[in-house]
């Protein structure tokens, strides 16, 4: 937890965010441009830090095409700056998350985990943004029925 504490304080100092504080239960989140939120966890024996944030609310979708390559992306990390992709049970909500050692952080690691996590989080919005974009305009496309009539008159 020290390294974490220490990582973060510094991380704060370094680009102006105050109050980069742990609640009670070890929580903490940082929202960034006023758009993107960065969720810090530290588990009960606060030796491991979980950082993580809202990719996407895929409550409505049943996209195969879209759920098949977040998998793909997901296959160790390769096109995901190393998070893993989970949803919220509750919600629905896509997230990237990763869970860290505390004893291996740093400013330098935490700077790039945030970094990274934010990167990847823009990324994928966008991705998923123009998939289900994609879906729906296809669905469009199938209600517009064809014109059965001719208003050319001989």
């Amino acid at each position: 937890m020290f390294n974490t504490i220490s990582a973060l304080e510094k991380f704060g100092k370094n680009h102006d965010i105050s109050d980069l504080t742990f609640n009670a239960d070890g929580y903490l989140n940082i929202v960034l441009q006023d758009e993107f939120t960065i969720h810090l966890q530290l588990n009960s024996n606060k030796d491991m830090l979980s950082i993580f944030s809202e990719v996407a609310d895929l409550s409505k979708t049943n996209n195969t095409i879209l759920f098949s390559n977040l998998l793909k992306a997901n296959y160790f990390g390769q096109h995901t700056n190393q998070y893993n992709f989970g949803i919220n049970p509750d919600d629905n909500t896509l997230i990237l998350f990763k869970s860290i050692d505390d004893s291996i952080i740093n400013t330098s690691s935490i700077e790039n985990l945030i970094c990274d996590l934010l990167e990847a989080v823009i990324y994928w919005k966008s991705h998923i943004t123009s998939q289900l974009q994609e879906k729906q305009n296809k669905q469009v496309k199938k209600q517009i029925p064809n014109n059965q009539f001719s208003f050319i008159h001989v």
